[in-house]
């Protein structure tokens, strides 16, 4: 036996309909709504209406810009046009840079000799980038495994006043608790050299560097540290300890994995999203470690300069797949909500070959499910405003997010779990009737998919899928608030059942529930709303 009854507002009425006996799962057709067909037969949550987060940080959206050959970023099309259909402002550009004399165009091998020109191009990056106006942004690393400031500053004035390009920030040298040449100039560099800095002699390169950098490039400005992993609280702390005035951020790179093997389940692929891999306790561990080190520490931004589905030393066998788009669109929501400053995406483009990895675009320039999550979905997030929207009902399996600008809401869900589907009771976190667009991406489909109507009471979210409401609220006046903390007597999660979010009516076999009522809008007045739930039989 199934009973539905929407219940929305404070007062309702229900009235019994005959409806054929079921032979398989029911199905839900939401009334008023694109038509879309709910399974019953999995999950049910509720959405709750959760606190204000703050902003979209305007940072958050970046990508490392590596690309199949060096001028690839202008020299092949479907490279920057790909990017440009992308929420993507912020780039990491360059790849090798810590081998890389970019003035003189020459990379160095382990060996100290020169294997050919630097895998990055800077003349044709700022020809693409100046064709972006306002909405590039740039990250751009100088050497730093070699340990000589003047070098940087080199290289620095020959960027910003020979090529005339100023990046947004600079950073000296790249993962360097993984370095094996540290202090050795280029030409010098052996395959047998074990030789790392110490946290506190990284601490004073980046010392020494910035100093240097800023006599030639005084409007320069500083990322203190592109950490392998978010687990060494010491680099963090001497090096903001050393340099915290002349920083502008501290950046780490995960990429979370509890399996730590390349050959995983798509179980264990998903589940550091659940666990204390994840990127909101990362987060949390680097902010911990640098609170209190420097003045301005408690509210330096802290970027994840790196970020994709583990192990990181290699992509795992999900990588570049449509699970590896689940695992981003996922851990964007943890990410909005924990506050991270800039999440940059690792990477754009592999260099020769037909597989992605952790690319978005192959050697051949073709999108993968990766790519295609940022280019046809995660663009059309509203932006402005964020919520957290906790989830009743589907806890460590389904992620949440609204983005509010006054007169668009957005809602990213995501529903990791292998098995149900999800079936999601609004819970009045947005408004119902309001014109909405709905994108919606499941495994076997090649992109997502998207319907328009009006917003029903509830939504379905596939297994491993991701659905994306936009909504307009222009024709409804002021925007519902969303901060409206906890749930309370005066203000209850909306949910199937009677008024107050009572247990839910049973119906007796075959029958299904047609329930009216109102809602007083928190912020315009009475809201109107009627819902006509009809059984379809499967």
């Amino acid at each position: 036996m199934i009973a539905i009854l929407f219940v929305i507002g404070t007062i309702a009425t229900g009235t019994w309909l005959s409806a054929p006996t079921p032979h398989a799962p029911l199905t839900l057709r939401t009334g008023g709504a694109s038509g879309q067909l709910v399974n019953l037969s999995g999950l049910v949550g509720t959405l709750l209406a959760g606190k204000t987060v703050g902003s979209v940080p305007p940072g958050f959206w970046a990508v490392d810009l590596q690309t199949a050959s060096s001028t690839g970023i202008s020299s092949n099309p479907a490279v920057g046009q790909f990017v440009n259909a992308t929420p993507f402002t912020w780039m990491r550009y360059g790849q090798g840079n810590d081998e890389c004399n970019i003035s003189a165009n020459a990379q160095y091998g382990s060996d100290g000799s020169v294997t050919g020109g630097c895998g990055f191009n800077l003349v044709s990056y700022k020809q693409w980038c100046s064709s972006r106006g306002p909405a590039c942004h740039t990250v751009l690393s100088l050497p730093g495994e070699n340990n000589n400031s003047a070098e940087d500053a080199a290289i620095a004035k020959w960027i910003v006043h020979t090529v005339g390009f100023q990046p947004d920030f600079w950073s000296i040298g790249n993962e360097p608790m993984l370095w094996k040449h540290y202090g050795i100039p280029w030409t010098k560099w052996a395959v047998t050299d074990h030789k790392a800095p110490t946290p506190l002699g990284y601490a004073l390169d980046v010392k020494a560097a910035i100093a240097a950098v800023k006599a030639v490039d005084p409007a320069g400005k500083f990322i203190g540290i592109q950490a392998d992993c978010e687990c060494s609280p010491t680099w963090f702390k001497d090096v903001v300890k050393l340099n915290g005035p002349n920083l502008a951020a501290i950046a780490y790179h995960t990429y979370p994995s509890t399996a730590l093997t390349t050959t995983e389940t798509l179980a264990q692929f998903y589940g550091p999203l659940a666990s204390a891999a994840n990127i909101t306790t990362s987060y949390a561990t680097v902010r911990a470690d640098i609170r209190g080190q420097c003045a301005s520490c408690g509210k330096m931004p802290i970027f994840v300069g790196e970020y994709n589905g583990g192990p990181g030393w290699a992509a795992s066998n999900w990588g570049g797949s449509y699970a590896n788009a689940v695992f981003l669109a996922a851990s964007t929501v943890q990410a909005l909500q924990a506050g991270v400053s800039m999440l940059t995406i690792f990477n754009l483009q592999t260099y020769a070959t037909s597989s992605y990895g952790f690319s978005m675009m192959n050697g051949s320039s073709t999108v993968g499910p990766t790519g295609l999550l940022y280019s046809t979905l995660l663009r059309h997030l509203v932006g402005g405003t964020v919520y957290a929207v906790p989830i009743k009902g589907a806890a460590n399996h389904a992620w949440a997010i609204v983005e509010s600008n006054g007169l668009q809401e957005s809602l990213l869900v995501v529903n990791t779990d292998l098995g149900h589907k999800l079936t999601l009771s609004l819970g009045g976190v947005l408004p119902s009737l309001a014109p909405e667009t709905t994108y919606l991406w499941k495994p076997g489909q090649a992109k997502p998919t998207s319907s328009s109507g009006l917003l029903g009471s509830s939504i379905a979210v596939p297994s491993q899928g991701i659905v994306l409401v936009d909504l307009s609220l222009a024709i409804l006046g002021p925007a519902v608030p969303l901060d409206s903390g906890a749930s309370s007597a005066a203000n209850p999660p909306l949910t199937a059942g009677v008024s107050g979010g009572g247990p839910p009516l049973v119906a007796p076999s075959g029958m299904v529930a047609v329930a009216f009522g109102t809602r007083p809008g928190l912020g315009g007045g009475i809201r109107s709303v009627s819902h006509r739930a009809s059984v379809i039989s499967g």
